[in-house]
């Protein structure tokens, strides 16, 4: 598929500039995204080839090539002229005519006038009839602004370039990439829990996801010790059972946790509450809150080989600079005292193997949560292997209920 080449060709293109004019974190987000995307809604691209809206279009249709000209001999005294179309290459300008839009909606509101790119669409699908246009916006609002980054980007490699002039395109680029993951991201409020044992991943994957999806992390230790007030980072390690550990503890400690998430909720956040919600009624209690929101929600849930968590949790511990106090001693009875998770629809439960390092874990854990976001919304998802099988070797599987 063109669209599925071009996007990829993207992220190639711009591997080099992580870090200059983008950030890994939003490369990440892009990229899973983008991916999520294509293999959702698969169909609807093909219905939109098969329905005649791949067109040779403009290819570069972005503010500066729209001039309004007074003319008193046409109806509304203004004459629109659109110039400069991508005359060089038929690859990038037949498209469809949803991405074109897009590109002018999108450049509309990078000058800040997103009053007129709703207007715009609106007024368009409106005079069109293209219903279905209205499914794509968001795909193609990622894409274009991802295009202009990369084309300022490319200019930076210009070594005739003044200080003044590279800090510009700098910024520039920047700023569109930075336009891309707003579209990206969920929009209102978003509940993601994680759950599972200790040292199966679920603090790195929490942070991880937070910076990438600009979402709040409410970890369980930190909410325990800012309740009682605590150092942010203090340590107790105390025997299973015992303290911190004890079932009433541990119970209140997950109420207070939710009892913060669903303030933020309330306020339209995002937030990834980071606990083990061992118990299938912490993750209902979860659940409510989020309906009480009306956010999306999904559980993400970690597992990792008793090997892999015994040698994270004796490096966590030679290491101690954060609040958790797991350890090996009392892994073995948080494990049997683990409930199953069941009872969720496939699109809100996610299994993490969490074997693999840390940046392909994430990765494809923020396909999978994007995947399972357009699903919460109602469409139908592309199925492939590895999201089919539930087996919890397989790096990223969807839940069953």
């Amino acid at each position: 598929m063109a669209v599925r080449r071009n996007v990829r060709e993207n992220f190639a293109q711009t591997r080099d500039v992580i870090g200059t004019t983008i950030s890994q974190p939003v490369y990440d987000l892009l990229r899973a995204y983008s991916d999520a995307f294509m293999r959702t809604y698969a169909d609807l691209f093909r219905a939109r080839a098969d329905g005649g809206y791949i067109r040779d279009c403009h290819g570069d249709l972005h503010a500066a090539q729209v001039f309004l000209e007074k003319d008193s001999a046409i109806p509304d005294g203004v004459r629109i002229s659109v110039i400069d179309c991508i005359e060089f290459n038929k690859r990038f300008r037949y498209s469809d005519v949803a991405s074109d839009l897009a590109f002018l909606a999108m450049g509309l509101d990078y000058l800040g006038r997103a009053d007129l790119s709703r207007a715009l669409v609106q007024h368009y699908v409106e005079l069109s009839g293209d219903g279905d246009l209205l499914k794509l916006p968001d795909f193609y609002k990622v894409y274009r602004p991802y295009v202009r980054g990369k084309v300022e980007g490319f200019r930076l490699a210009d070594a005739n370039l003044l200080s003044a002039e590279r800090k510009e395109l700098q910024e520039r680029a920047a700023r569109h990439f930075t336009l891309a993951a707003e579209y990206a991201r969920p929009e209102g409020p978003l509940l993601l829990i994680t759950t599972g044992l200790m040292a199966t991943g679920k603090i790195v994957l929490a942070r991880e996801f937070g910076e990438r999806l600009g979402a709040e992390v409410l970890a369980s230790d930190v909410v325990r010790n800012v309740a009682r007030g605590l150092a942010v980072t203090e340590r107790r390690p105390e025997a299973w059972g015992a303290g911190f550990y004890s079932e009433e503890a541990v119970e209140q400690n997950h109420q207070e946790l939710l009892s913060a998430a669903r303030e933020k909720l309330m306020k339209g956040q995002r937030v990834i509450a980071d606990a083990s919600f061992r118990k299938a009624a912490w993750r209902a209690g979860a659940h409510a809150v989020a309906n009480e929101a009306g956010a999306p929600f999904l559980v993400l849930e970690c597992r990792a080989q008793d090997a892999v968590a015994r040698q994270r949790l004796d490096a966590r511990a030679a290491i101690g600079k954060d609040a958790s106090d797991a350890r090996w001693e009392p892994y073995a009875r948080q494990k049997a005292a683990f409930e199953p998770v069941r009872g969720f629809a496939r699109g809100q439960h996610l299994v993490l193997d969490t074997n693999l390092p840390s940046p392909e874990v994430t990765q494809r854990a923020l396909e999978g949560v994007f995947k399972a976001l357009f699903r919460q919304r109602g469409h139908r998802l592309g199925r492939t292997d590895a999201e089919t099988t539930g087996d919890e070797k397989v790096p990223v599987a969807l839940g069953s209920p």
